[in-house]
């Protein structure tokens, strides 16, 4: 069949006319196949699904969704974060761990699909709260994928990203309580061992994302993962009510 050029997809290749209006064509690159108008032909307007054309690794797919999908933002924004260097550095982390994403969701059919589920089962409300893409409640926060994502308001990812990196404590010069805790910048007290300060740190923190968790409808999994964390890192009882070592 005769080749020709796409305006913005490379390479095609004619195999037969279906009907008098329209062409079965395959593009090279890809070897993706469709039928298309004679008039898209002529203008060279046509597209190719499979080809990558999100940095060169993400690609539309064949299926129901399509970039005007509620998912689409998130799954675009993720593949940028790991292939492309952003222009405000805001993802130079992902670069250096070397954070990637889950061959099947370099294909946006799959990952809009998992996010629709997602959001049905969960019953996740977009107009009640701001949802973040989160790879690190989960798993090892090295690989987007469907086993360890998850989709949760901003205030609970940014404040498990807080609580992942927190230290819990810092050095003061007071000779008997050498140890001080603070919270959202401010002071909170002082304690003569690093481990009673951790400790009250992590109390405080468990606290807090007890009452900011009221009303967002966490499943379980990301509970748990949380109940985890503040035990491994704070020595912290979920369960807890009441300060003591």
């Amino acid at each position: 069949g005769e080749i020709r050029d796409s305006k913005n997809f490379g390479k095609y290749k004619i195999i037969t006319a279906v009907s008098p209006t329209e062409y079965l064509i395959e593009f090279i690159r890809t070897g993706y196949t469709c039928v298309v108008r004679k008039s898209n032909l002529i203008k060279g307007e046509i597209k190719d699904k499979l080809l990558p054309v999100v940095c060169n690794v993400g690609y539309i797919g064949c299926g129901e969704y399509n970039s005007k999908h509620i998912s689409y933002y998130h799954w675009s924004s993720m593949i940028k974060r790991c292939y492309s260097v952003l222009s405000d550095g805001s993802n130079k982390a992902y670069l250096d761990k070397g954070v990637v994403v889950s061959e099947e969701w370099h294909d946006f059919q799959n990952f809009a699909k998992w996010f629709q589920d997602y959001i049905y089962e969960n019953k996740i409300n977009y107009t009640k709260h701001r949802y973040n893409l989160d790879k690190d409640i989960l798993g090892t926060g090295l690989l987007y994928s469907p086993s360890n994502c998850c989709v949760v308001p901003e205030v609970i990812n940014t404040f498990h990203k807080d609580l992942y990196n927190a230290k819990g404590c810092k050095p003061n010069k007071n000779k008997s309580k050498p140890h001080t805790v603070s919270i959202s910048g401010k002071w909170v007290k002082d304690f003569r061992t690093e481990e009673e300060a951790i400790y009250y740190y992590g109390y405080e923190k468990c606290k807090m994302f007890k009452k900011i968790m009221v009303n967002m409808n966490l499943n379980n999994n990301i509970v748990e993962s949380f109940v985890r964390l503040f035990k491994l890192k704070f020595n912290v009882d979920f369960n807890v009510t009441v300060y003591e070592l």
